[in-house]
């Protein structure tokens, strides 16, 4: 496993984040949407996997007036 790391390097552990911000006119909303890309890695045995992800979600804004 230690040479394995070695190997590796530093980006093993090195997630991306993008946050787009986005409003929506006809729905007098705004939104914002996160992606984020990374890898991690799991250990079963003596086998090592990576896992490669992408998650993406939205916040939505509604603007309401009183």
């Amino acid at each position: 496993m230690a040479e394995w790391k070695k190997t590796i390097g530093l980006n093993a552990n090195k997630r991306h984040i993008f946050v787009i911000k986005k409003h929506d006119t006809k729905l007098g909303k705004d939104m914002f949407i996160c992606d984020i890309v990374g890898r991690l890695y799991a250990v079963s045995g003596f086998d090592i996997y990576s896992v490669v992800f992408k998650h993406s979600f939205e916040v939505d804004f509604v603007h309401t007036q009183s």
